[in-house]
């Protein structure tokens, strides 16, 4: 995908099986960084967020805090974020693995309330909606 079509950004998710130093291999091989958040709790290499962007942009870690890092939202989502200036205006961007669980759309909805105004928000969301029956 960075090879042929050289995005200038580029979310994945679901990498928890992919060694990340290699996909940091295959970034600086195309003029990309790499930045990537596992799964912290679980027994699983399920999930996990990454996201490649344009050296160019000079993107920068965004850390989240241990204050987030114990909040709700941060047990049932995986987030990579960085932040990039484009035309002298910082951007946030944020990868996001939403899981799948009974607590995951109010989890979800603590982290879009976290964000500030210039984020912007890609990834599995794993969309769970009000009304749906549940799975037996």
């Amino acid at each position: 995908m960075i090879r042929d079509y050289k995005p200038d950004v580029l979310a994945i998710t679901e990498i928890g099986l992919i060694k990340n130093d290699e996909l940091k291999v295959l970034g600086h091989k195309y003029d990309y960084d790499f930045f990537y958040q596992h799964r912290k709790e679980g027994d699983n290499y399920r999930g996990g967020a990454g996201i490649f962007v344009r050296s160019k942009f000079a993107p920068q870690m965004l850390n989240i805090s241990d204050e987030d890092a114990k909040t709700a939202w941060r047990k049932h989502l995986d987030v990579a974020a960085v932040t990039i200036t484009i035309e002298g205006s910082d951007t946030n961007i944020y990868s996001v693995y939403q899981h799948i669980d009974s607590e995951a759309a109010r989890g979800l909805k603590k982290f879009l309330k976290s964000v500030p105004d210039n984020s912007v928000i890609l990834g599995d969301l794993n969309a769970i909606m009000s009304g749906m029956p549940k799975k037996t």
